[in-house]
């Protein structure tokens, strides 16, 4: 099978780390894979064996000689839209890997969510199939998307567990903030306000025991270090840069913490459990999908009291990084998730 997968660019955050992994599994099944991309910068190696070309976003695209063609976030499914043919056997796939409305809502305005949610919109209508990665966003969905072609599979995600890639200077201002508490709270993202990282800094104001550690860039950054200031914790909470391999840094973390109000899938949430760490997030619904209370702590979104109580109650139980390991390496991996994206390829295929 001939398979064309489009990425706004190759850069180093989730959604291309699926498409990554998806594409390394395609070719190891003997599959031909293509990437093609709109952006210059490139922050993650290319895959060996896999073809890699840039392409211009206005510029006319063939797809004939491919047998699926899969997009990914909004300028892929955009161009797509532009340069389907109606007269090939060609399938179109897309995966949708938020809650569109929300998450345009909480990183922009309500203008911008009403405006490019529409837009987005009328982009899926020339798929034939939409993935989305969880029961409940096919529910949402279901209601959302003019097209009502909708397929469930979950992300899947595999590490290399080296902690050498930690850069020095990185350890060593973690290091620092380590020596100082009880215990480190580490978590990494690209810091908008639908990531919930407040409440974590609120917390360290009410558990004088508690350091965080926040790695990641964005929206949201300069407010949540004027928060920290504000409530008189910044020197227990330490922003670092978005770096390379963030998930090496669960290493310095007694626990990892994904405060999200909304979420596609978290995929921060599956490196951590497969560095088989005691993970507490928030109680919203992907998340209580993913995970049972066996293997991590679920605390209610913006209540500080309760997010403290979860915390403490996660950092006690020795249980919770073996169990949420098992469950991650059994129902999330990369293998898993090529097998079910397989077979909705060769059910377009057929039909």
């Amino acid at each position: 099978m001939k398979i064309c997968y489009v990425v706004p660019a190759i850069v180093n955050k989730a959604p291309i780390l699926v498409v990554m992994q998806l594409c390394e599994q395609m070719v190891r099944r003997g599959h031909e894979v293509t990437v093609l991309y709109f952006d210059e910068r490139v922050e993650i190696e290319l895959l060996e064996g896999v073809r890699f070309e840039r392409v211009g976003f206005y510029k006319s695209f063939d797809f004939s000689t491919y047998d699926v063609v899969h997009s990914h976030l909004l300028r892929a499914d955009a161009f797509v839209f532009r340069n389907k043919s109606f007269f090939t056997k060609v399938r179109y796939v897309s995966t949708l890997h938020n809650y569109v409305e929300r998450e345009l809502y909480f990183h922009y305005n309500r203008f911008i969510s009403f405006v490019f949610s529409f837009v987005w919109n009328v982009c899926w209508l020339r798929h034939d199939r939409l993935v989305v990665l969880s029961d409940d966003a096919v529910k949402y969905y279901s209601g959302f998307s003019y097209n009502k072609k909708l397929t469930r599979v979950y992300n899947g995600r595999d590490i290399v567990v080296d902690y050498s890639l930690v850069e020095d200077w990185c350890a060593v201002e973690i290091n620092k903030l380590k020596g100082r508490v009880d215990y480190l709270l580490g978590t990494y993202c690209v810091l908008t306000a639908t990531k919930g990282i407040d409440q974590l800094v609120r917390l360290l104001s009410v558990n004088a025991r508690l350091g965080l550690v926040v790695i990641g860039d964005g929206p949201a950054k300069q407010s949540l270090q004027e928060l920290s200031v504000s409530l008189g914790v910044d020197s227990r909470c330490v922003f670092l840069p978005s770096v390379p391999y963030a998930h090496q840094c669960n290493v310095f973390f007694d626990m990892f913490a994904m405060p999200s109000r909304s979420e596609g899938f978290g995929l921060a949430l599956i490196e951590a459990a497969l560095h088989s760490k005691k993970i507490v997030c928030s109680d919203i619904p992907i998340f209580r999908e993913l995970f049972s209370e066996e293997a991590v702590c679920f605390f209610k979104l913006d209540d500080v009291a309760s997010l403290d109580a979860a915390v403490m109650k996660g950092l006690s139980d020795e249980s919770k990084g073996p169990a949420v390991l098992n469950v991650a390496r059994e129902r999330y991996s990369s293998v898993a998730m090529a097998t079910n994206y397989l077979k909705v390829y060769e059910e377009l295929m057929r039909d």
